[in-house]
């Protein structure tokens, strides 16, 4: 898998509705999208019997027809992280498993303080 697989999505979500509903991950068991709708179905329970209830969490105004442009670099983990993974558990893994964790990339420090800063 590379990076340009993955879109570079903007968060078009209402805060406002979401906080009032109930639309957390783990009160769904089931979830559906449609195309063209812009509406999230979900059921509660994995029963066929239950009907899908509607969450309706984007902005009315966002424009979500176009895509957005693709990921041109990957992004990374923190350097702290990976320092320790490759030092503590490497020497303990199977060798293929531990080319993942020696060659997968860090995140800059100041990418991650503009995250932390966002939310």
């Amino acid at each position: 898998m590379d990076a340009t697989n993955f879109k570079c999505w903007k968060d078009h979500s209402n805060r406002a509705t979401i906080n009032k509903g109930s639309y957390k991950l783990s009160n769904m068991a089931v979830v559906q999208f449609r195309r063209g709708a812009r509406l999230l179905f979900y059921k509660k329970a994995h029963g066929s019997n239950s009907s899908f209830l509607i969450a309706d969490f984007l902005k009315k105004k966002s424009d979500i027809s176009v895509l957005p442009e693709d990921r041109s670099t990957p992004r990374g983990i923190p350097a702290l992280k990976k320092d320790s993974t490759v030092k503590i558990l490497c020497p303990l893994m199977p060798r293929s498993r531990a080319l993942f964790w020696e060659q997968l990339p860090q995140i800059m420090k100041l990418l991650i303080l503009s995250i932390l800063f966002k939310s």
